[in-house]
């Protein structure tokens, strides 16, 4: 990171992350287990919410929205997003 900020001009920093290490059905489906909610990690089967679906609004949907608000209003608004299916796709439209 040090390095990273010494250098002049425009900077991509790229991490790669290994998700679910160690937990098997995480490695197998990622997607599904990024944010699952609860899980039986023995068996990896997701429990139904019990809540209503669609009443809560996603904390990814709040976030995109308001960057994009917020990138109008200033050029200089950079987003990072996670390299996952799915989940950029709001911040392009």
């Amino acid at each position: 990171m040090r390095d990273l900020r010494n250098i002049p001009g425009p900077k991509l920093l790229h991490v790669i992350t290994k998700k679910g290490k160690g937990f098997k059905q995480a490695e197998i489906n990622q997607t599904q287990f990024h944010a699952p909610g609860k899980f039986d990690k023995t068996t990896g089967k997701v429990f139904r919410c019990d809540c209503e679906v669609g009443k809560a609004t996603k904390f990814q949907n709040v976030f995109g929205e308001t960057i994009v608000e917020l990138a109008r209003q200033n050029e200089k608004i950079v987003g990072i997003t996670p390299a996952m299916p799915g989940y950029a796709i709001g911040l392009l439209t």
